[in-house]
Formats: C-alpha cells, structure tokens, sequence
C-alpha cells in the first residue's frame, strides 16, 4: 500500500521465474531509480565510472576507461537482482534532464566492486547501500534522496533488521550522506574490501537495537 505523499513505486516482472525477486522501480519528485540496461546505459555509465574524481570514493587509481569496461560493470550490477533477495543497483535519473546521473547499490556487505577474493572477509546475510554520483550533480540532495528510498526498501522487509554502508576515510562527502540518512558510525574497519581501512554506518529499522554483533571494528584514532 502507498502512503499518501509517498514516492512512487513500480515492481517490474520479468519472464523470468518466479522465484526471482523483481527489481522495484522507485520515482520521487526529482529522480527515476530503475535497473540499468548494460547497453542503452554503458555512455551514461562511463561518464561515472570513468571520472577519477567518482572512483576515489570507490578504488582510488582505477577508473573504467572504455566502453567494454563499462558494459562488464553494468552486466554484473543486472545480475544482482536475480538471487532471490531483495538486491540490487538502480540507474538513477534526472527527471527533469532526463538523464542518467547516478547508481544506488544494495549488495551484500563486502561483496562489492572493491572485494579482494582471500583477503576481504564478506558477509552476505547483511546487506551495504551505496551510492555512486557524477560530480556535475554532487551537492544537490540527488544521493541522499534516492538513497533514502533504497533505505525504506531494504528495511521493509522483517528479516532484514539493518543496512551498512561502508566509506574510505576522508571522504567527508558521503559521511555527511550517512549522517543525513539517520545512519550511525560503528568505527573503522580492515575487515572487507582488500583489508583497506573503512568507516562503517548502520541504519536499523524504527532506530531499534538489531541485536547482531559488532564485529571487527574499532573507533577511529
């Protein structure tokens, strides 16, 4: 059911079966959240994802620098939503452009882009939000808006007590976003991604305690 003044959400059906989970469709008044289309999105895709000024937030040094870069990531993030859970990443656009400026993530935790097969240490029963922007719509309320639906959603569901997010130090941009998003810094930790020290957020249902425990993480200095 839909709550006056909510956002709008659309759930497409694929011809898949169906015990896949359907990638919800979410529009608020500004921005369209939809699944990406490795093809018809791979030149919106590359202007994020080929940016150093995007990718430092994500694996400092690396950017994607062609199309068939791209179009791998984006063919990855598509499978995401067919595992029977409700994951996946979102294409987000500009409404009143009409242009695709953003990804909202919801992986499971560690199992990201940046994971280092035998070095991170994932945890796929909780789920990480992210959010990656160009920089010519950063500062505008873009991530925060389409993130906090993707917060609504994963925690609709009543086996899923919360939501992480994970970010590199230093990136003071997405801390004022978690901050913003009502989630609560746990500290640092070396436990996913490679062993590369991250600040950790949790975002809990009704700011209720979840009871999971808290582990491998450490106040910063």
């Amino acid at each position: 059911m839909t709550r006056p003044g909510a956002p709008h959400c659309i759930i497409l059906r694929s011809k898949k079966e169906e015990t896949t989970m359907p990638l919800p469709i979410f529009r608020t008044d500004r921005l369209l959240l939809r699944p990406w289309n490795p093809t018809q999105d791979a030149i919106a895709a590359l202007g994020i994802y080929g940016d150093p000024r995007v990718m430092a937030g994500i694996a400092p040094g690396t950017v994607d620098r062609n199309l068939a870069a791209v179009v791998y990531r984006l063919r990855r993030y598509a499978q995401v939503g067919e595992q029977g859970k409700p994951q996946g990443c979102w294409a987000v656009m500009d409404l009143r452009r009409g242009q695709t400026i953003g990804n909202l993530l919801l992986l499971p935790l560690g199992q990201g882009q940046r994971s280092v097969p035998g070095l991170s240490q994932p945890q796929p029963d909780r789920l990480e939000i992210g959010w990656h922007f160009h920089p010519n719509h950063w500062g505008q309320g873009y991530a925060t808006e389409a993130a906090r639906e993707i917060l609504d959603y994963g925690l609709s569901f009543s086996w899923i007590p919360a939501l992480y997010a994970v970010v590199l130090p230093g990136n003071d941009r997405s801390y004022r976003i978690a901050h913003r998003l009502g989630m609560i810094p746990l500290g640092q930790t070396r436990r996913y991604y490679g062993g590369q020290p991250l600040q950790v957020f949790k975002k809990v249902r009704d700011r209720a305690r979840s009871g999971l425990p808290l582990m491998g993480y450490s106040q910063p200095s």
